[in-house]
């Protein structure tokens, strides 16, 4: 058996409640659907609270349980923006969540990329019809009406370089900023090897093995006998701005998670008013 499912999530080790930890509420196994209502349920209208990656998990996905990530949307917009040589606008990371900006931004950089090896194609492709168009310019008139199309090819591939080249790196070097750069398992991963080194005395021996691998430690909970993991709640709330720094996390059991957060819900106490 394993603490990690097919999410990548740890799950919370209570096989009846079969639930993935997704770090802004829990994923429930059986049923496919979070145990709690989405955060930023408000930016997607007419979708169920509920559900994961508003029912697309081949496209999207939500590895944080309060945004999706879309990399086609990314891609697409992208390439879209360096072709029309920045008269489409892009998407600005920035009016996304934080944990729903990592596919928009790597598929942007993508797309930036993929358009300058396009445009500069485009380019080739233009300036060689331009030099047979002038070659073949004595053998009569169409091989020179033919030279302003060729040259406008090659124009507008250089234009798309120059917009994409502009592009590269733009978006993707802002990825998770307001976290130093660090994604959501980095962080917790990090927190509990800072908790083995500088609070060992507050742990059991095994305890501290766990998280001096990075992983929390663990008890067995009184009410269901099974055993159970800790997770850390932001003291700001992610929708509200919080980042994943050390001095806004602060370690709880789930039951307490429940108590004090209003969207976390682990599913043994009934729905929360």
């Amino acid at each position: 058996d394993t603490k990690h499912r097919y999410t990548g999530k740890e799950h919370d080790g209570d096989d009846i409640l079969n639930q993935d930890y997704f770090g802004a509420r829990y994923l429930h196994g059986n049923t496919l659907r979070f145990t709690a209502v989405d955060p930023q349920a408000a930016r997607y209208p007419g979708w169920s609270p509920y559900c994961y990656a508003l029912g697309n998990p081949i496209r999207l996905k939500d590895t944080e349980g309060e945004a999706v990530e879309d990399f086609v949307y990314g891609l697409a917009a992208a390439v879209l923006n360096n072709f029309t040589i920045g008269g489409s606008p892009r998407p600005d990371p920035q009016n996304y969540p934080s944990s729903g900006r990592t596919d928009l931004q790597i598929g942007m950089a993508v797309g930036d990329v993929a358009s300058a090896i396009g445009g500069a194609a485009q380019t080739l492709a233009g300036a060689s019809a331009a030099g047979l168009s002038v070659a073949a310019a004595p053998a009569g008139a169409i091989s020179l009406a033919a030279l302003p199309a060729a040259a406008g090819v090659a124009a507008h591939g250089v234009g798309v370089v120059a917009t994409a080249g502009g592009n590269i790196g733009k978006d993707i070097a802002s990825l998770r900023a307001s976290d130093g750069g660090k994604s959501w398992s980095t962080a917790r991963r990090e927190y509990w090897k800072r908790e083995a080194r500088e609070n060992p005395q507050k742990y059991s021996p095994e305890d501290v093995k766990r998280m001096e691998k990075g992983d929390p430690p663990q008890r067995m909970n009184p009410e269901t006998g099974k055993t159970e993991s800790k997770v850390l709640h932001h003291k700001k709330p992610r929708r509200e701005g919080g980042t994943h720094d050390a001095g806004n996390l602060q370690d709880v059991w789930p039951d307490e998670h429940e108590a004090i957060d209003p969207y976390r819900h682990t599913g043994r106490h009934g729905e929360k008013p």
